[in-house]
């Protein structure tokens, strides 16, 4: 039985819906008597030629048939894509990363997320430690597909005592149940040295890889660590502290992997298990080729982000154009750094008419264990860049930036640009740097572009 909810509010209409006088504000309750929780209900129960629609404008509510020729959109965007709330966490991870936020930033970055949901529509990894009957029942109906699950290991014990829940039921059981409902999944680790890895990762593959028919891909990521992080009492820690990977691990957990990766692909067709890209830079190692990545499936958990950068930087160095005469500055995390200096070394022999530096910057927000782009706070960029800046035109890791253009403290790049003293362009791939010194004279850019 599905639950009544309140609907979604439409944000934008065209096309069929525009016609048909819905607008922007109005609330869509029902499809076809379907009360709708989310936009995947939406989805599922509209995906007909025509359809019944339960509105409210104000106190006034009507039905409305509705019509679309083969192939054309209803014509209805959504000011959110969940209509009844976010499923919040409960679990007390070991490792959590919210928990290891400084107080006082937006309260969004604060909100634990572990919405099954979310997972389908955007590829959060979530626990599914919080699935009621009805979800499963929802899944089946929808066969939402595929969901990217955070194991962390198959071990039930190790796994309720890595997540802080001692209730959470047992993984390897939902992983079976999502595969007899045709649910794809893909897996991720995150990896603590001396608790979840050694003979508890060798238990944890073999288990996910005896469900491959489900469990896509296995990826592999270092914990994360900052300083204003706190051990939680009873808590695995004590006689294992956490700890980051040093780069001697790093390299012996690739060397691991290696062999086990080689075996998948000549059992399986695909690699299988995939590491993130912290540990070949760590260990010093070369990132594997493309196909090793089978498509990118774990791109968003930072596996395979390398390979891109240097693939793109590959086909802009075969036609590289004439660029302005000019000195610029690309900031990024510590971990990179030495792989962006290779590549900014020669773009700078191709173009000797340009002079690029590229400066590492360490977190002094968050901690020196915290080297990626991506965690570089507009603190951390103000401190580290200050008077150390050469170029006219400054290039900022645009992974370090939402979608508003913010960091995670809230500095924007226009705060930025004038506290520096140096227009700003944020870019992720050298594609974007060299595109930038072609189109526009560095000067004109303003304070950001």
């Amino acid at each position: 039985m599905v639950r009544c909810s309140a609907g979604g509010v439409i944000m934008r209409v065209s096309g069929v819906a525009a016609r048909a006088g819905l607008r922007p504000g109005d609330r869509l309750l029902a499809v076809d008597g379907h009360p709708l929780r989310d936009v995947i209900d939406f989805r599922f129960y509209a995906d007909a030629p025509s359809v019944r629609l339960r509105l409210r404008r104000g106190e006034r509510e009507w039905t409305l048939r509705l019509r679309r020729p083969p192939g054309a959109d209803w014509g209805i965007e959504f000011r959110e894509p969940l209509f009844d709330g976010m499923r919040r966490c409960r679990n007390r991870c070991l490792f959590c990363f919210l928990d290891q936020l400084p107080p006082g930033w937006r309260r969004s970055l604060y909100l634990r997320d572990d919405d099954y949901r979310l997972s389908f529509l955007y590829g959060n990894f979530v626990t599914l430690t919080n699935l009621r009957p009805d979800d499963w029942e929802r899944l089946a109906e929808q066969r939402l597909s595929p969901l990217y699950v955070s194991v962390h290991a198959t071990e039930p014990t190790l796994r309720r005592r890595l997540l802080g829940r001692e209730r959470a039921p047992d993984i390897l059981e939902q992983l079976g149940r999502l595969g007899q409902l045709g649910i794809a999944v893909h897996a991720q680790v995150v990896l603590c040295p001396g608790l979840n890895d050694g003979p508890h990762l060798e238990r944890t593959l073999a288990d996910l890889v005896a469900l491959s028919d489900t469990v896509r891909s296995v990826g592999l990521v270092p914990v994360g660590l900052t300083r204003f992080r706190r051990p939680a009492p009873g808590h695995l820690e004590g006689a294992v502290p956490l700890r980051p990977y040093t780069p001697d691990e790093a390299a012996a957990l690739l060397s691991w992997a290696g062999p086990r990766q080689r075996a998948f692909r000549r059992q399986l067709g695909r690699t299988f298990l995939y590491l993130a890209d912290e540990f070949y830079l760590l260990a010093g190692r070369p990132v594997p080729a493309a196909r090793h990545y089978d498509g990118f499936p774990q791109l968003e958990n930072g596996i395979g982000l390398v390979r891109g950068l240097l693939d793109d930087w590959a086909r802009t160095r075969r036609r590289l154009p004439p660029l302005r005469p000019c000195a610029v500055t690309l900031a990024c995390g510590t971990l990179i750094a030495p792989l962006l200096e290779h590549l900014a070394g020669e773009l700078a022999a191709a173009r000797p008419e340009l002079h690029i530096q590229v400066l590492a910057v360490p977190n002094s927000t968050f901690g020196p264990t915290v080297t990626v782009s991506g965690l570089l706070t507009g603190e951390t960029l103000r401190e580290g860049l200050r008077g150390r800046i050469q170029g006219e035109l400054l290039f900022l890791p645009a992974v370090a930036f939402d979608a508003a253009g913010r960091t995670l403290d809230g500095a924007t790049l226009d705060e930025l640009a004038a506290d520096l003293g140096r227009p700003i362009v944020p870019v992720e791939r050298m594609s974007e740097v060299v595109r930038a010194l072609q189109e526009k004279d560095p000067m004109e850019f303003g304070l950001s572009q």
